[in-house]
């Protein structure tokens, strides 16, 4: 089946905000239930990621992950890739999320829970951009 968006979340959730992405997935799944789209969680292992990239059968897919680079933390950042070369892959959408706090611990750091739904709803904009679809 060719799925018309996957989306992969990354991350760590026993390093509190490394985990932000597997914490999205599991929110945009619930938000997303009727929609044509592959949740993966894709783990830990970065590395892993190309592996996973050559198995997912979608027009696009979106990466979701925490990164420390050099913006303000809670705010996202887009990398969009459009392959030139691929028979069924349209779009690749990398959106990381530069992390409050990187330490050791089970649950999100308290200042990015308090940015959370904003994040949330600014990557949910993003999939029904893609899909050109309104979700009720």
């Amino acid at each position: 089946m060719i799925y018309e968006l996957a989306v992969i979340g990354i991350g760590d959730i026993r390093q509190q905000d490394q985990g932000v992405g597997i914490y999205l997935l599991d929110s945009l799944q619930k938000k997303f239930k009727k929609a044509p789209i592959k949740f993966i969680n894709g783990g830990v292992d970065g590395e892993d990621l190309f592996i996973l990239l050559q198995k997912v059968v979608a027009k696009q897919i979106i990466v979701i992950d925490a990164a420390e680079t050099t913006i303000n933390p809670g705010s996202l950042n887009y990398l969009t890739i459009t392959p030139n070369e691929t028979k069924i892959l349209e779009k690749l959408i990398l959106i990381t999320i530069e992390p409050f706090k990187t330490e050791w611990g089970a649950k999100l750091s308290l200042s990015l829970l308090r940015k959370y739904d904003n994040i949330l709803a600014e990557v949910e904009s993003n999939i029904k951009e893609l899909l050109n679809y309104s979700f009720q």
